[in-house]
């Protein structure tokens, strides 16, 4: 699922989080998030928000951290940058779970 809220990756944005395996990072550290059901869309994003700004990096692995750093040397970026990218991914990867979770309770 997609989310509705208009922050969205672009192409170029896409094409960034392929280069540091954004994917893979939002994979291995989704599970990392305490969504309570009672959440609304805004609070899960603001609570991912505020968990990739302020401690995302200490999760990290050396190599997904050297990784980002490469990318964003590379390209002329602000870390900040690719930190936002991975906001909207993990808003997006607990969006889609919350919703097949509330599907799975529907049956």
């Amino acid at each position: 699922m997609i989310s509705s809220s208009p922050l969205t990756l672009t192409d170029y944005c896409k094409n960034l989080f392929d280069l540091f395996n954004g994917e893979r990072t939002v994979n291995n550290h989704h599970t990392k998030f305490e969504i309570d059901e009672h959440m609304t869309d805004y609070e899960i994003q603001k609570a991912i928000n505020d968990f990739t700004f302020l401690n995302m990096f200490d999760e990290l692995s050396n190599a997904e951290r050297t990784s980002i750093y490469d990318v964003a040397y590379n390209e002329g970026i602000r870390v900040e940058a690719i930190k936002s990218l991975l906001a909207i991914s993990f808003r997006d990867k607990l969006l889609s779970i919350r919703a097949l979770s509330a599907s799975n309770n529907i049956e």
